[in-house]
């Protein structure tokens, strides 16, 4: 779901009590199967403006069953031949950046190249976040919150490699309402992950799961239910066949891990593993790494934004550090590799992204940086390889 409706969320703690309906729906719901088919010299101060530079800071210490289902395709998506994957060549630190002109490669030096070029004055040229789909093409969504955006308006679109421009990727009825959530590489296969939410029965008996969809096979796999009519889960992220998701309901907010059978993991480096009350503003949101061994998690406290990095099986900490100054939002996602973690924020009240902040892990959190351009950014794994810039719409 959107970070709009995650702050309506952690709002609504002030004016309702603790019951969690998403608890609920999760037992009395049977998942419906339907659907269509230039960078600055380094600076002293982290939180500057529209910089790329090393800065300094101070180091401070649900089981589901697997449904077989009609692919959610558009008919001119073809099945992609499975390869086998080479190491990504982008230069360390690069992140793909999206805002409502457009998605761009940034580089760590302050190289910006645009990639996709939105154009804003018309209905639905706005892009709401894009990620890379780990081949050199795109996969994007338009703004818009499953719980308030179904049909068309909540279309997935991939531009493939060597595309000069955006197909159909995820096709919901008008019912539903679709969200993007990772891109990962399973056996040799590319897979979307994305949350599906169905309205057909009209409130209180919305309810939204986590599902797959595989490029190669042209399958969707439905992981299991993620939230109900005042629940449910944002900045969903996937690795080594783990998810972890950030939920919310009713004034509770918590970090879930889970494996593709649908068990829950009680892993150490889980930082909030039976959720918390009232957390707000220090609410955790959390991501693991592609390859499910690490979590990193950014919370707000009154000394600044503190990161950490640690591992899920054991709970050990590899980094954590607090980046000076109150951020001027809210923590929207993140994302992590081995070498960074980013941090995404939004406006405060809005959908609006601010600059990103990565942090680069090998310094210990003493080099951080800030991405150039405003916007929503995940670190590149493979280059993008679209045919020139792709005009959307």
């Amino acid at each position: 779901m959107s970070p709009t409706y995650l702050r309506t969320m952690r709002l609504m703690q002030y004016t309702k009590n603790s019951t969690w309906w998403g608890l609920v729906l999760a037992l009395a719901l049977i998942a419906a199967a339907c659907g269509g088919g230039a960078g600055d010299a380094p600076t002293t101060t982290p939180t500057a403006a529209v910089l790329v530079g090393a800065t300094t800071t101070t180091t401070v210490p649900v089981t589901t069953t697997t449904t077989a289902e009609a692919p959610e395709v558009a008919t001119t998506q073809t099945p992609t031949t499975t390869t086998t994957v080479a190491p990504p060549t982008v230069s360390p630190g690069t992140v793909l950046v999206t805002n409502e002109d457009g998605v761009y490669v940034v580089t760590l030096s302050g190289v910006i190249a645009t990639v996709i070029d939105a154009n804003p004055g018309v209905v639905g040229g706005i892009i709401n976040y894009a990620i890379d789909d780990t081949q050199g093409g795109v996969v994007f969504e338009l703004p818009g919150s499953p719980w308030t955006t179904w049909g068309n308006d909540s279309i997935i679109y991939r531009v493939p490699a060597g595309a000069d421009a955006a197909s159909t990727l995820l096709i919901p009825s008008a019912t539903q309402g679709l969200s993007l959530e990772d891109v990962e590489i399973r056996d040799g296969d590319i897979t979307v992950y994305y949350t599906r939410l169905e309205t057909a029965a009209g409130p209180p008996e919305f309810f939204q799961t986590l599902r797959t969809y595989n490029l190669t096979s042209l399958s969707v796999t439905e992981l299991g239910l993620v939230g109900g009519w005042e629940s449910g889960s944002s900045a969903i992220s996937a690795g080594a066949d783990r998810t972890m998701r950030n939920w919310d309901g009713e004034g509770w907010t918590g970090v879930m891990i889970e494996d593709h059978a649908g068990t829950t993991l009680a892993l150490a480096g889980n930082p909030e593993p039976d959720g918390v009350f009232d957390c707000y503003p220090g609410c955790v949101t959390a991501a693991i790494t592609p390859d499910g061994t690490k979590v990193a998690w950014a919370r707000e406290t009154d000394a600044g934004l503190e990161v950490t990095l640690a591992s899920l099986q054991s709970g050990a900490v590899f980094l954590n550090v607090t980046l000076p100054g109150i951020i001027a939002g809210y923590i929207d996602r993140l994302d992590v590799n081995d070498d960074y973690i980013v941090i995404n924020t939004a406006e405060e009240g809005s959908d609006a992204p601010t600059a990103a902040r990565m942090i680069d892990i090998a310094s210990g959190g003493v080099t951080n940086y800030v991405v150039p351009i405003p916007g929503r950014a995940s670190l590149l794994r493979s280059p993008i390889r679209t045919s020139g810039v792709v005009s959307w719409p």
